[in-house]
């Protein structure tokens, strides 16, 4: 009987067991390392056997241990380990379909040759190194996964540099083999390490090279191209991130069926990449797409279904359906927690939209709360120096912002912004949206320039990233019109609010609340050119489309309100401007302080 030889072996199951310790990062790593090295020696010793083992039969035994203690760890961290569960059963997916396919008379007769579609056969010969070289590389291998092991990416990554220097400058017995396996770990620890730019390249390396050795319809091709979808998605290369991903789709439906999980979660990524450009509708059909998978294959109450329906709460926030979005955030803390206990790093993102939307209604006692929370959780799991964890501080930096503490927000602004420019260099989305927030800060303290340079730099930025139809385009213009506005320069701000709203109204629609700030920005710009009669129907629809969305009594309404009541006045409609004038104070003194966020 002839079985698959070492390099088959290596091509259709190693780079799962590989990216195992690779990726886990939980109470029982070191099972998962034990397990990745008792999987790697028993395909090993195949390699210099003249008649090999069973061992695509082992492979799979490993891979169902794996699952078994994937499953052990997953209230540790449930998020790293769904990761990791994707990969393995990706893997014994593609395994299965590689053992099954074997026809009878191969598994059968010990002469014939063995093939498959996506995994031709390279005859495997003993690899030798040098004496002198061996104990040096195995020496630099080991301090790399013990640095890995203790989270240090950074270092690892630089013994695995030289590790990988040392494998290549063998030009007479290289070992391929282990080449590859090194560039995949380089991969990973510098997407674990934020290091995108770099892993960006080894990324396209190891999928280049598991083309070239298993073809273009191969699961493990997917999970490869999968990880460079994602690298491309952290840099904001959202175009490059939807091709890939399309491709990753395509050959997940062709090789692992319509109801495979690890389907749903690249449709779920490909929907992330489009609510990122503001295709909310292709967005929403992703998700609802992915969470339909979950449902038909995970048991009702299973924990994952609630990764479709954060996914969804994130997007109905985008859209302004707050209703919406708070239903599938609550269902989906109150699932997790139930599942997981209540700090678990998957509860981070739900966390985070309640903390926003009880900050939009005002209730911003429970909103600090929630942030200080959601950042707790963050840096228990991925430590303070995180992506993950600069978005939270942004979040709350937000929340000050809107209650005037401009010395509080100013301070986790610029954390969240070295955080970004340390670990996704100084053009990337997250950094442009701090900006921002920065300009909002110098605007309060009315150092106008500063302000104007901040809301410049980060229109550039988001101009660049995302082109000129996007929702954060129109939102920086009337973040800087409403500045021109306020420094008398009316006419340009003007012009400004006039290009943001149709841009608003063709992304959001004509009643979503986000457009209601810029609806009273360009109403303002009239007030102060005595346009009173032009002003007034564009703060009745700011008022209108903020009360449908926050409801009659949201603090974001008393700016309308007074504004409004302002502009009554000078039409000499005193009744209307003095009814509006309570309202304003009815709400202030529900929640002691005007909302002021932008």
């Amino acid at each position: 009987m002839q079985y698959p030889s070492y390099n088959t072996l290596r091509q259709t199951i190693l780079p799962l067991l590989i990216l195992i310790a690779v990726h886990a990062k939980c109470s029982d790593i070191d099972d998962a390392l034990a397990l990745k090295q008792e999987a790697m020696d028993v395909i090993r010793k195949n390699m210099a056997a003249s008649n090999p083992s069973p061992a695509i039969d082992a492979a799979i035994q490993q891979l169902e241990k794996a699952k078994v203690l994937l499953e052990t760890a997953k209230s540790t961290d449930p998020q790293r380990v769904a990761v990791i569960q994707t990969d393995v059963s990706a893997a014994l997916s593609c395994a299965r379909r590689f053992s099954s396919t074997q026809q009878p008379a191969q598994r059968s007769n010990n002469n014939a040759p063995v093939s498959h579609t996506d995994s031709p056969v390279v005859t495997s010969q003993p690899i030798e190194r040098a004496n002198s070289t061996t104990s040096d590389a195995d020496n630099i291998k080991q301090e790399a996964a013990d640095l890995q092991q203790q989270g240090k990416y950074v270092e690892a990554r630089a013994r695995l540099q030289q590790y990988l220097a040392l494998l290549e400058g063998n030009s007479a017995n290289k070992d391929e083999i282990e080449i590859a396996s090194v560039v995949e770990k380089l991969r990973d620890c510098s997407c674990a390490a934020g290091e995108f730019s770099i892993a960006e390249s080894y990324a396209r390396r190891v999928a280049t090279e598991t083309e070239r050795r298993l073809g273009a319809n191969n699961p493990l091709l997917g999970l490869d191209l999968n990880v460079l979808a994602k690298t491309y998605f952290a840099m904001s290369k959202y175009a490059l991130a939807e091709t890939v991903y399309k491709r990753v789709v395509s050959i997940f439906e062709k090789s692992l069926g319509a109801d495979s999980l690890d389907l749903a979660e690249c449709v779920d990524r490909l929907g992330k990449v489009y609510q990122c450009l503001n295709k909310w509708p292709q967005a929403e059909s992703n998700f609802n797409r992915a969470l339909a998978i979950r449902q038909r294959v995970l048991k009702e109450g299973d924990p994952d279904i609630s990764i479709s329906w954060i996914n969804l709460a994130a997007l109905y926030l985008d859209q302004g359906k707050y209703s919406d979005a708070e239903s599938q955030a609550s269902r989906s803390v109150e699932t997790l927690e139930r599942a997981y206990g209540s700090n678990a790093p998957v509860l981070k993102d739900p966390l985070a939209v309640l903390a926003y939307l009880h900050g939009r209604q005002g209730k911003r006692d429970e909103a600090e709360q929630l942030w200080n929370r959601a950042l707790s959780i963050s840096k228990a799991a991925y430590g303070p120096d995180h992506p993950d964890t600069a978005t939270i501080i942004r979040g709350l930096g937000n929340l000050y912002l809107s209650e005037g503490k401009t010395a509080a927000a100013e301070k986790l602004y610029l954390e969240a912004l070295q955080i970004n420019e340390r670990k996704r260099g100084k053009s990337h989305i997250d950094v442009a949206a701090i900006l921002s927030n920065l300009g909002l800060v110098a605007e309060k303290q009315k150092d106008y320039k500063r302000a104007e340079d901040y809301f410049k730099r980060s229109l550039e930025m988001y101009q660049e990233l995302l082109g000129a139809e996007h929702a954060s385009v129109a939102r920086l213009r009337t973040n800087l019109g409403e500045l021109y506005v306020i420094e008398n320069r009316v006419s340009e701000g003007e012009q400004l609010l006039l290009q943001a709203i149709p841009l608003y109204e063709k992304l959001l629609g004509q009643t979503q609340e986000q457009l209601a700030y810029p609806l009273s920005c360009l109403a303002w710009a009239y007030y102060q050119d005595k346009k009173y009669l032009q002003a007034d129907p564009l703060y009745q629809r700011a008022i209108s489309i903020t009360e449908k969305s926050l409801g009659p009594h949201a603090p974001a309404l008393v700016w309308y309100l007074r504004r409004s009541a302002d502009n009554l006045k000078m039409l000499r409609r005193n009744p209307e401007a003095e009814t509006l004038e309570g309202r304003a104070r009815d709400i202030e003194a529900e929640y002691r302080k005007p909302d002021a966020e932008h």
